[in-house]
């Protein structure tokens, strides 16, 4: 997947500004609702990749295992949240919250170096992210300071957020009893 949605209007509704990255997976975008002006993520899933098991059904895209997880988390203020869903026979894709750079991007800014006040700030908030996120009996299983994002809202840059569920899975059964 590359940069050739850039520029173009999907959906109706949407002008692709700039690609922001690519995964295994697929690619993230930027993108700007044309009726509202607002600016969101959009993440896009070529349909031709690999099934995983998933607690949302039988076999399902990494994607569609992302979209539940985030639907399910959607009363959390941590977690991205879900604002559009596409899918065609092609592709699978979410438009969702767009946050600001990641702690890798952050700390590689930083010079490598974090001081000491910034890393018990930033444990404490993770500690809490975490909580909440093993309190919907989900584990991450990509855990990566590229998978934790500021917020880019005035009123969020120094906030933390926990990003790309797509190989999240819960951790409990209720049908085995554990």
């Amino acid at each position: 997947m590359d940069g050739s949605w850039t520029s173009k209007i999907i959906f109706e509704k949407y002008l692709v500004e700039k690609l922001l990255g690519t995964g295994s997976f697929g690619a993230i975008y930027q993108v700007k609702d044309l009726n509202s002006n607002l600016t969101y993520a959009l993440k896009v899933e070529m349909n031709t990749l690999g099934d995983q098991q998933s607690d949302f059904g039988k076999k399902t895209s990494f994607l569609m295992n992302e979209k539940g997880i985030m639907e399910i988390l959607a009363s959390e203020t941590c977690f991205p949240h879900v604002i559009d869903f596409y899918q065609t026979s092609a592709y699978t894709a979410v438009v969702m919250t767009l946050f600001g750079s990641s702690l890798q991007n952050c700390f590689n800014l930083c010079n490598q170096r974090f001081t000491l006040s910034t890393v018990k700030q930033i444990a404490l908030r993770l500690i809490d992210i975490f909580e909440v996120f093993h309190d919907y009996n989900f584990i991450h299983r990509d855990i990566k300071p590229l998978n934790f994002v500021i917020g880019c809202e005035e009123d969020s840059v120094t906030d933390i957020f926990l990003i790309d569920f797509g190989l999240s899975m819960s951790y409990r059964c209720k049908q085995r009893g554990f």
